[in-house]
């Protein structure tokens, strides 16, 4: 549900107070945050649908179109910044908030189901935050129909901030990036398309892996069963 302007703009200011408790400032940042994933929703349907009757009068109404998609992206990068913003300070402040308020707080003001909270072991000591929001996606998960099983797709406000802070700082250092074809990457293995300098287009396969003998007589042995790489 959408808030008023004249309040949003109240919970803003609220938000940049120093003196603000990190309990409350979690709780605004996921108001605020989802307040832009609605309004991302909302415009992105009201924009379609004006596209669509503005094209049935083409090529008369092309700077019409024009015009709206071009405030579609800038207010789209405003809010962009406005996750970054928020994303920058919960990677921050993130041990900071699990000292003063703990894993049961976080996962309070995260409304994370008590089932998933078994999990949160895997969660390194001060950055439980981090994990719930961004690695598990439990943010929310206590809205789930089914508790027992979290919902495959990670959606929740704040990992939408963490996520745009990801992407912003893979575009900015390429380069501290690790190779996803590499040894142990999630591409690894996988044939890659290069062009060389004359612009012809080849593949690059990686060198297939030798097993130990005794490994591949077990594989030809048991097929289905899976064997670890020698």
């Amino acid at each position: 549900m959408l808030i008023k302007p004249e309040y949003f703009r109240k919970m803003v200011r609220i938000w940049r107070q120093p003196e603000l408790s990190p309990r409350a400032k979690l709780l605004i940042s996921r108001r605020l945050a989802r307040q832009y994933d609605l309004i991302d929703e909302i415009d992105g349907l009201l924009l379609s649908r004006l596209i669509r009757d503005l094209k049935k009068g083409l090529p008369f109404t092309k700077s019409k179109i024009d015009k709206l998609e071009q405030d579609y992206r800038n207010q789209c990068a405003l809010r962009q910044q406005a996750r970054l913003v928020i994303g920058e300070w919960l990677m921050s402040t993130s041990t900071d908030i699990e000292k003063k308020i703990g894993v049961s707080g976080i996962c309070d003001a995260l409304a994370v189901n008590p089932v998933h909270r078994r999990g949160l072991t895997e969660a390194k000591k001060g950055r439980a935050l981090d994990y719930i929001a961004f690695v598990a996606g439990l943010e929310d998960s206590a809205t789930h129909k089914n508790a027992k099983r979290q919902s495959p797709v990670k959606e929740g406000p704040l990992f939408h901030c963490v996520l745009e802070l990801m992407v912003s700082f893979s575009l900015e250092h390429p380069e501290l990036m690790p190779d996803p074809f590499a040894p142990n990457g999630p591409l690894y293995g996988k044939p890659i398309r290069m062009v060389d300098g004359n612009g012809q287009v080849f593949t690059t396969r990686p060198a297939q892996t030798l097993h130990d003998e005794t490994i591949v007589d077990n594989l030809l042995d048991h097929p289905g069963k899976e064997q670890p790489n020698g």
